[in-house]
């Protein structure tokens, strides 16, 4: 897609492919900024543990990634 081959600019883009409105859309909202927030801050190898990293196995379970966005 060449879409994907356009430099970026540090812009942070979020996609909800359901359709997402009132309450459901402000918790996905929620979600993403602390993920944002978290993330500008915290360790590289502790959000790697937690995350999906290119040819590496995904995290087993979403509890320590909550876990850690809800000690902000």
């Amino acid at each position: 897609c060449t879409k994907n081959d356009t430099p970026k600019f540090g812009a942070v883009e979020f996609r909800m492919f359901n359709s997402e409105f009132g309450a459901s859309m402000r918790l996905a909202i929620m979600l993403f900024q602390r993920i944002v927030q978290q993330s500008c801050t915290a360790p590289l190898e502790k959000l790697r543990s937690m995350t999906l990293n290119l040819h590496e196995e995904p995290a087993k379970d979403v509890a320590p990634l909550l876990d850690f966005l809800e000690n902000m």
